[in-house]
């Protein structure tokens, strides 16, 4: 039995050394300068850049941004990996030949023209060359004093008030789902069926969240705010197990702040992607 035991702790082990490892040599390559060796670390034309950027004009964007540059030093600590996925995104996922975790971090980063730290989000995915970057953004940072809701909820549909939401829910019901049709008002005092996956506390979950569900489906839901009430009593998706937290006791920082909800997220319709402008994940500009 205890031998069985350990060899989960082996395996996660294993893991977190393997990403520890990737992370510090993307940091190098970033740090270095090299744009071709840091695209290497990414998922090819899998990988979504933050703010909806084509992956082209994300591509141009970091070479000049690199050549500009004299001096760069770029590095991660506090590592934080978390295996489990939330069902039924797991169920969908584990489908496929990837092993997809999700990586919080803290990064350090200093150039000639900017110095600053931040909370950095990823998805990665194993492939048969190592651990790639599939999503990433920074962790929003609220400006002190900002107001935040309760809650956040993961919309992938809307319907009017006076629709039967029934079967929208039905077809997210059949994909392994409990969709919830939550009745909200919206700036101009009109009511709508908001179709929602999940709730969360916290919204870093929900961008995780969101991330995960465009990998397993395709589908590009928006965050919205949720009500304390939204909340309570409903099927809310637990935060995963934690894989293992690295600390060394330094305080986390960030520049990003958070932006309000667009009005736009009040219109999303089924498989429509949404929210281009990148108010749900922000990156901090270089």
């Amino acid at each position: 039995a205890d031998a069985k035991g350990k060899e989960p702790e082996e395996a996660d082990a294993k893991m977190l050394a393997e990403v520890r490892e990737m992370l510090q040599a993307w940091s190098r390559a970033w740090s270095q300068r090299n744009p071709e060796a840091y695209w290497s670390f990414y998922a090819g034309d899998r990988f979504v850049p933050s703010h909806g950027q084509p992956l082209a004009v994300w591509r141009q964007k970091t070479r000049d941004t690199l050549r500009a540059l004299t001096f760069l030093q770029v590095e991660v600590d506090n590592l934080d990996v978390q295996r489990e996925l939330p069902a039924p995104l797991a169920a969908l996922l584990n489908k496929g030949p990837t092993t997809f975790i999700q990586v919080a971090f803290r990064e350090s980063y200093r150039s000639n023209h900017l110095q600053n730290f931040s909370r950095k989000l990823m998805i990665l995915g194993r492939e048969a060359d190592g651990w790639k970057i599939y999503r990433e953004a920074a962790s929003l940072v609220p400006r002190p004093g900002t107001a935040l809701p309760p809650g956040f909820g993961i919309q992938v549909a809307a319907a009017d008030a006076t629709a039967d939401p029934k079967k929208l829910l039905d077809e997210w019901s059949a994909r392994g789902f409990q969709p919830q049709a939550v009745l909200v008002t919206d700036d101009k005092k009109q009511q709508h069926y908001s179709v929602r996956l999940a709730h969360f506390r916290e919204r870093d979950r929900a961008l995780f969240f969101r991330w995960l569900l465009l990998l397993a489906t395709g589908v590009d839901g928006i965050i919205v705010p949720a009500e304390a009430a939204q909340l309570t009593g409903l099927p809310e998706a637990a935060p995963p197990a934690v894989l293992k937290k690295e600390t060394d006791g330094k305080a986390r920082e960030g520049k990003a702040a958070d932006k309000p909800t667009s009005k736009k997220e009040h219109a999303n319709a089924p498989d429509k992607k949404a929210n281009k402008d990148g108010s749900d994940d922000a990156e901090v500009e270089r």
